[in-house]
């Protein structure tokens, strides 16, 4: 049985034959219904599928018994990361498996595409299917994914572009762009904003999972994604079939059986040759929840939303601004009532670049902030209108504002004041967030 790792955690440490449904043929066989017919707790493992040669850091759990020895299957590893001091080949990388395929923007030619994974398997360009269409996302899509990976509330930083010099990560059953998760490229086209990112095609994938370029998939795009993550990789199977046949005292195979040439016959070919269009933005579901802040600095973040962050509400149609401490999912929160920024603009008049910040703030800053009803519509559209911005663009150009003023490594002394509870310095670009935001949600929810 292989499985996600976490899989351990739902089954039985063993089967009987009444478990599984085999009482009558236990008793035909003279067995006791009730004698363990096999024994799962013990006989796992878990295994990466970049150990394999498997372009692709894939963690699963194998469960195994060989009834007749009581052992279980343990298959030898041909690759190595480049920290271990022993003699197998280095893991294949992401890029190594984007430099053996074409652009996807390529245009039809003689060339020939070559599969790294499987040596001697040649086909011409015009043969590779599921690739040369265009996986652009739209920039609402790709910078939803990259704050999700680079900004995230409380999990750690991740790539974003995909990091070409390591093992893809873990390809799931979609290839959606707008995830923590997402696999994501920067685009072949030449653009900016909608279409400068995308996500990898079908064939990419398959590359990914070591399915030779000749394998084909039914089905739509949606489909053929689906078999791809949620199939077992076909050099990790191989592993575990030679590590059985070596059990049982069988000889190894010669050679793999492998198509030479695709077989496009009946096959939703997706290949197009042509650029998306992007013409209309995909929508929000009504309602949608928002929770954005400008950066992670000390441990701290500010935060914007249109619910109760510490008690976990529901849109409300009023924006709040919130103080989170710590990394962990269930970190304080503190809500931060509004007009504070009131407070706080003589003090901010102190410190390094503070008036040139206000300056910017309540002039053109000001001028892009929209009422409470029209910000969760252009974040619903996730669509700016004319010079008010929708909700995350405003807090991403907050944080450029804030880290144009270079005070990154400037710090604000409370001196006895409870702004920020239980803290007596916080980074000075904390305070500048926190006066910036509370002002966005004050007027917001006054208008």
């Amino acid at each position: 049985m292989e499985n996600v790792i976490n899989s351990a955690n739902y089954v039985n440490d063993f089967y009987t034959f009444r478990n599984l449904g085999l009482s009558e043929w236990a008793r035909l066989n003279g067995l006791n219904p009730n004698k363990k017919a096999i024994i799962l707790r013990g006989n796992e493992k878990i295994i990466n599928a970049a150990e394999f040669g498997v372009p692709q850091m894939r963690k699963r759990l194998i469960f195994s018994q060989i009834l007749h020895s009581d052992k279980r299957i343990v298959p030898n590893r041909t690759h190595k990361s480049p920290e271990e001091a022993v003699d197998l080949d280095p893991f294949i990388t992401l890029g190594c498996i984007k430099k053996s395929l074409p652009e996807p923007n390529k245009e039809l030619s003689n060339y020939i595409v070559k599969d790294i994974l499987y040596k001697g398997i040649q086909i011409k360009l015009s043969e590779l299917s599921d690739h040369f269409y265009d996986t652009g996302l739209f920039e609402c899509e790709w910078k939803q994914s990259k704050f999700l990976k680079t900004n995230h509330p409380y999990m750690g930083r991740m790539a974003f572009p995909e990091n070409d010099n390591k093992p893809s990560r873990t390809i799931t059953a979609t290839n959606i762009g707008t995830s923590r998760e997402a696999i994501i490229y920067k685009s072949e086209f030449n653009r900016k904003g909608n279409g400068e990112f995308r996500t990898p095609t079908i064939r990419e994938l398959a590359s990914l999972m070591s399915f030779p370029i000749t394998y084909q998939f039914m089905g739509s795009e949606g489909i053929k994604c689906k078999l791809i993550g949620n199939a077992v990789c076909p050099l990790v199977s191989n592993a575990l079939a030679l590590a059985i046949r070596n059990e049982f005292g069988l000889t190894s195979l010669r050679a793999l059986i492998i198509n030479e040439k695709p077989d496009l016959t009946g096959i939703n070919n997706l290949n197009t040759y042509s650029p998306k269009e992007f013409k209309n933005n995909p929508r929000r579901n009504k309602g949608s929840r928002f929770r954005r802040h400008p950066f992670k600095d000390g441990n701290i973040t500010i935060t914007m939303s249109n619910y109760d962050i510490k008690n976990e509400g529901q849109n409300n149609g009023v924006w709040m601004t919130s103080i989170q401490y710590g990394n962990g999912h269930g970190f304080p929160s503190y809500n931060i009532p509004d007009g504070l920024y009131h407070r706080l603009g003589k003090t901010i008049q102190s410190y390094k670049n503070g008036m040139k910040f206000l300056e910017i703030i309540h002039n053109d800053f000001l001028n892009k902030i929209g009422s409470s009803k029209l910000l969760q519509e252009l974040y619903e559209s996730q669509m700016s209108l004319g010079a008010t911005l929708e909700p995350t663009k405003l807090i991403e150009e907050l944080g450029l504002i804030i880290n144009d003023l270079e005070v990154d490594d400037d710090y604000f002394f409370q001196n006895g004041q409870e702004i920020f509870k239980g803290k007596s310095k916080v980074p000075l670009k904390q305070l500048y967030a926190l006066y910036a935001i509370n002002l966005v949600v004050t007027f917001a929810n006054k208008s």
